[in-house]
């Protein structure tokens, strides 16, 4: 299969999971893991999972967080291209007891300076090389300007949160295919339901949506189809990094087939083996 190039944040994954509900404002006794994160890394490694040769472009600093970042790169053969930052990138993730995030906290300002226009036009000869670009919204609204309007392959797009997805509203119709959650997709489109929305980012020229909802699967469409993928029943461990699997899912399957449903299928269980253990 032929390589994909993922644009996007790498940082330093920490994440807890409390043992009983959550007390606000106190100590929580949790399980706290520390791991190689960030959304485009987190794509990257599931396309390589998937088999397909993958190279990540990101920000990465030159200290004991970024060493961790390379290290882990190595570990899942995702091929770093890493343009020096003044520091690496932390997700700071609290979890309820139910696995399911309760608050997140993100700085990927790293990733956002680093990787401007500039520095991007560096690699454009290789990421037009590649079978597609993989977009993930930490990079700045100029480097996504400049992605839409100079690569000739394929584009995924990640929005990544509510409010950086308003970063891609202006190039959408320059997209192969877009996975928002449901709060991403209700900030783009200014509706609510996650048919409405997917409908609606069609008719802004993205040639296929799929909109993540969590245990109520995945609502996708295009110009020929709509409709629904169920999520599958699984023992939830921890919820984050589901979507990041499902959009690589989405991705590889598109890529070799392009079928919408089929897609969006082989999202939602991609994404139910990234949360927990089958029922």
């Amino acid at each position: 299969m032929n390589r994909i190039a993922v644009v996007g944040g790498i940082c330093c994954d920490i994440s807890g999971k409390p043992y009983t509900d959550i007390i606000e404002r106190d100590s929580n006794p949790s399980h706290i893991t520390v791991a190689a994160g960030g959304v485009g890394f987190n794509i990257a490694g599931n396309l390589a999972k998937l088999g397909r040769p993958v190279t990540l472009i990101c920000a990465v600093g030159d200290d004991p967080l970024g060493a961790l970042l390379i290290r882990s790169a190595k570990e899942v053969c995702v091929d770093l291209i890493s343009f020096p930052a003044e520091r690496s990138g932390v997700y700071l993730c609290a979890n309820d007891a139910d696995g399911d995030m309760f608050l997140a906290l993100s700085d990927l300002d790293c990733t956002e300076s680093v990787l401007s226009p500039e520095n991007l036009s560096k690699c454009l000869d290789f990421l037009n090389s590649c079978e597609a670009v993989v977009i993930d919204c930490n990079i700045s609204a100029e480097a996504i300007g400049y992605l839409c309007e100079n690569i000739t392959v394929p584009i995924f797009a990640d929005p990544v949160s509510s409010a950086k997805a308003m970063r891609l509203r202006p190039y959408i119709g320059r997209l192969a295919a877009i996975k928002p959650n449901l709060l991403e997709a209700r900030a783009l489109t200014g509706k609510v339901e996650p048919a409405d929305c997917a409908a609606a980012i069609i008719g802004m020229g993205a040639k296929s949506c799929f909109v993540s909802c969590g245990a109520d699967g995945i609502y996708f469409a295009s110009e020929k189809v709509c409709g629904h993928a169920e999520a599958k029943p699984v023992d939830v461990i921890a919820t984050t990094g589901a979507g990041d699997a499902a959009a690589a899912a989405i991705i590889d399957t598109l890529l070799k087939t392009n079928d919408v449903a089929f897609a969006a299928e082989t999202a939602s269980i991609n994404a139910s083996k990234a949360i927990g253990k089958e029922l």
